[in-house]
């Protein structure tokens, strides 16, 4: 069944997660190194940073949890490009792996399975844009997967296995992904369904 070969990753308990707890030491070749208490924390952080907006990106250094993080980003959305976010989540990934072992730790257990990040019908870009009881039994989805992708090539490079052609960043990013566009249920219109 679906359910055996599907790794759903979704919530602060789940160290797979961007909202799990997990000091995180960041930087970029524009930006000193912080330390901040989430993945999520450390993606809205720098691109706050990178949209000029330090006020912000402060804000979101100090929230208490990874949602609240989430929710003061919410300002941002439309002001960074995607190839931009995929290149900054990969290497927020990167460091997550070489410095929190139990992020590395539920990596490397998931082994072959096929990680999809369960973002609810809102966010057909990261995730799967299902719930997640849906996104475990299902064979398809509206959205690209894009963490869940990222999450499986990292699972590939630190095992030292090659990364197929379509989960290099390269692919990933140049995956097109077009805006939901939803019925009033609240569901995806079927023409963005496609195949995992």
């Amino acid at each position: 069944t679906a359910r055996s070969t599907v790794r759903v990753v979704q919530g602060h308990q789940d160290m797979l997660s961007n909202f799990a707890k997990c000091r995180l030491s960041f930087g970029t070749s524009d930006m000193s190194s912080k330390v901040f208490k989430s993945a999520e924390h450390a993606y809205h952080y720098v691109r706050a940073i990178k949209c000029s907006l330090s006020p912000l990106a402060e804000s979101i250094l100090n929230c208490q949890h990874a949602s609240a993080a989430k929710r003061a980003a919410s300002k941002l959305s439309g002001l960074t490009n995607r190839v931009d976010d995929v290149h900054l989540m990969w290497d927020i990934l990167s460091h997550k792996a070489a410095q929190c072992p139990p992020f590395l730790e539920a990596l490397l257990a998931s082994g072959d399975l096929l990680l999809v990040h369960s973002t609810g019908p809102r966010d057909v870009f990261w995730g799967s844009g299902l719930q997640p009881d849906d996104t475990a039994n299902c064979g398809t989805m509206p959205g690209k997967n894009v963490f869940g992708k990222l999450l499986m090539a990292l699972r590939l490079k630190v095992r030292g296995e090659d990364v197929p052609t379509g989960l290099t960043i390269d692919s990933i990013c140049s995956e097109d992904c077009p805006a939901p566009r939803f019925r009033r249920s609240g569901r995806p219109t079927p023409f963005l369904y496609a195949s995992i």
